[in-house]
């Protein structure tokens, strides 16, 4: 008799951002990440079930009703980059072209169902909040560089050196310091 008791929900975007620290998965091969999730799920089953035998005999698959892998389609959208001054088409990244194959890999599985959800552009470029607060501490140095910008009004040593390190963080600023805010 088949015992199917056990559903597996797995985060996709988060197993996926976790993955990049193991060093055993190959995070850019897709069929190595569908395996390690297949491994993970198996061992996962197996110590629920306190099956010990050897995995070549196991039969984990028959105490699963469904392992369900739940993510986003990757955003499709092209959208001008600032700092890159030119348009990202979305669709045409690495990763989104690693995302349908890792999808399409996951349909064809035994036991796994995969759910989709959707994508959102909900706002404008924005720093990621490590960057944040070096980059606002111009806004204690606006009235130094006001006042140096008008012809009459020289500024002082420790006026010339805040400007310059509150203006560090900006010139510091690369094109990978800034994200998208998607929402799904």
């Amino acid at each position: 008799m088949r015992i199917r008791r056990i559903a597996i929900l797995i985060d996709g975007g988060f197993f996926l951002k976790r993955i990049k620290d193991w060093p055993e998965i190959n995070r850019e091969d897709p069929s190595s990440v569908c395996a390690a999730l297949r491994n993970m799920s198996r061992d996962h089953v197996r110590k629920l079930t306190g099956e010990t035998c050897d995995p070549n005999e196991s039969r984990w698959e028959e105490h699963v009703y469904r392992l369900f892998f739940y993510d986003a389609r990757p955003f499709e959208g092209t959208l001008h980059h600032p700092f890159m001054n030119k348009q990202v088409n979305f669709g045409k990244t690495k990763e989104a072209a690693f995302r349908r194959d890792l999808f399409d890999l996951i349909r064809k599985e035994r036991k796994f169902a995969l759910r989709l959800g959707s994508l959102k552009n909900e706002g404008s470029w924005s720093p990621y909040n490590r960057h944040m607060k070096a980059l606002l501490k111009v806004w204690h140095v606006a009235s130094s560089l006001k006042a140096s910008l008008e012809a009459e009004h020289e500024l002082t040593l420790e006026e010339r050196k805040a400007v310059v390190q509150a203006l560090k963080p900006w010139d510091e600023l690369t094109a990978e310091d800034v994200f998208l805010p998607l929402r799904q």
